[in-house]
């Protein structure tokens, strides 16, 4: 199964100062000879944020190791500014600054929040132009607002709930008897979706995806307590998909699914549009996906049981015939499909979007992955391996793991229990010896790696993309969490250096 690095800083043991290349970027692991835990690191600035046993913060510079400015923490650079928070009597208070140190934010919040648009992208504190903001009322309850870059207060601290704003508005809650009910408001802080519903899209994505196009998902509780009822709003309140579904419908290509549980295992799919028309009707195809690249695979079972896929437009027409065994998403122009014959063998192509068979596959694949950006996994006898979109073989159909498409250009694969790595142009740059191997951190670039020690413990390192053993596999630790060794703390700052 792939795994994936966290993209936050990553922390080390060494007993010295190291700095070796990989590819763009150079790793630097550097002892801290300072008492405390390594907590965030800010590159622009140089600031290691440490924390002591006992909870409390403070900020010292890399370099001198000696503290640094007048603040107690730092965060990661998000874009070109930073929190920044300081200990008081009343706690950590929370500001921001610039990036040349100027105070953007008074310290005088007990919450300033930071979100990330996607795995890959750095956070941010002000999206859409406006960071959220909180501090406690006398009864020690959050409430949150909003400011401008200035530190204008634009949305007064009076929500239970505020989350990053995109497209004008923001997910926004108050706790009312029971829990907390979520609407949307506008950056005045004017409520324009009511305050009624129990979930909204953003709870269930993560954040992403604030009124894209114009449309956002919102859900109500059912009797029995889930959330089980979504529907759309668009950006002045109006139903635009009914609240009765059981998924959160995203619109693609300005199209949404909407999925009904009709019981006993069976499922409606409909296709609405943003003004709320339904394109495809409930019970016109057994499935249908979302919408890439203006098109959306459906399916329909057959009398002897089997399932038929083809492909629709936005209009609903079917314009590829319901004829393949299997089918995936189009991805530049191009879509993996299957045929399975009468003694359970599947012939696979890539069609265009006429239906045309583009590139015939003639290796007797059982799979082939659909999803795939530039190799695609195949299996063959239960073994597996790699294929470009040329139908060539990358790396060799003989591997008894592998991981689903390639991230940041590297693919895991196992034999004989042990994995390895592979690159885009099939060499194999991480040998076939670890107990598990993790994608590139998005920060530093680097695979992790681990294997076990004579003596039964994992102990971990590092590889560049290009192949490189760059940090020994002897560490105890290399991740998310810090460690300390003899009273000395270790940090490993994934740093990009001309």
């Amino acid at each position: 199964m792939k795994k994936r690095l966290s993209s936050l800083v990553l922390a080390l043991v060494m007993g010295l100062a190291l700095t070796v290349p990989a590819l763009a970027a150079e790793i630097s692991v550097q002892w801290l000879t300072v008492a405390g835990e390594p907590y965030a690191y800010n590159e622009t600035f140089g600031w290691i944020t440490l924390k002591g046993d006992d909870g409390s913060y403070r900020m010292v510079d890399r370099t001198t190791l000696k503290r640094a400015e007048t603040y107690d923490y730092c965060s990661e650079p998000c874009g070109d500014y930073a929190v920044v928070g300081k200990s008081g009597n009343g706690g950590m208070k929370y500001g921001c600054i610039d990036k040349n140190k100027k105070v953007v934010i008074p310290l005088e919040y007990d919450a300033i929040l930071r979100y990330m648009n996607s795995s890959s992208a750095p956070r941010t504190i002000f999206p859409d132009g406006l960071a959220i903001v909180g501090k406690a009322d006398q009864n020690g309850v959050m409430k949150y607002g909003a400011v401008d870059k200035s530190g204008r207060v634009v949305i007064p601290l009076t929500f239970d709930f505020l989350y990053a704003f995109g497209n004008d508005r923001a997910p926004a809650g108050r706790n009312v008897d029971g829990g907390t009910k979520f609407g949307y408001v506008d950056k005045t802080g004017k409520v324009v979706v009511p305050l009624e519903y129990d979930t909204v899209q953003e709870l269930a994505d993560g954040g992403n995806g604030c009124f894209d196009g114009g449309v956002s998902a919102v859900g109500k509780s059912t009797d029995s307590g889930s959330n089980g009822n979504w529907g759309c709003v668009d950006k002045t309140g109006k139903i635009i998909i009914p609240i009765e579904y059981d998924n959160c419908p995203h619109f693609y290509d300005d199209r949404a699914v909407a999925v009904r549980n009709a019981g006993d295992g069976k499922f409606l799919y409909a296709v609405y549009d943003k003004t709320g028309r339904v394109i495809v009707p409930e019970g016109r195809y057994d499935w249908i996906s979302d919408f890439s690249e203006g098109l959306a695979e459906v399916s329909k079972t057959g009398s002897d049981g089997s399932k038929q896929y083809g492909y629709i437009d936005p209009s609903g027409k079917e314009v590829i015939p319901l004829e393949y065994s299997s089918a995936g998403s189009f991805s530049n122009g191009r879509a993996v499909v299957s045929k399975e014959n009468a003694e359970g063998n599947r012939s696979w192509s890539f069609i265009d979007k006429t239906g045309k068979a583009v590139l015939i596959l003639n290796d007797n694949y059982s799979y082939v992955d659909p999803f795939g950006d530039d190799l695609l996994m195949v299996t063959k006898a239960n073994a597996y391996g790699y294929i470009d979109k040329t139908g060539k073989a990358v790396v060799p159909v003989k591997y008894t793991g592998a991981s689903m498409g390639f991230h940041q250009g590297i693919a895991e694969v196992q034999l004989d229990g042990k994995w390895g790595a592979f690159n885009a142009a099939g060499s194999l740059i991480v040998p076939l010896e670890y107990e598990n191997i993790y994608s590139p951190a998005a920060a530093s670039g680097v695979i992790l790696v681990e294997k076990k020690a004579a003596d039964g413990s994992i102990k971990k390192g590092c590889y560049s993309q290009d192949g490189k053993l760059v940090i020994p596999v002897e560490y105890d630790s290399i991740g998310e969490s810090t460690y300390q060794a003899e009273g000395r703390a270790y940090l490993l700052f994934p740093e990009k250096r001309t």
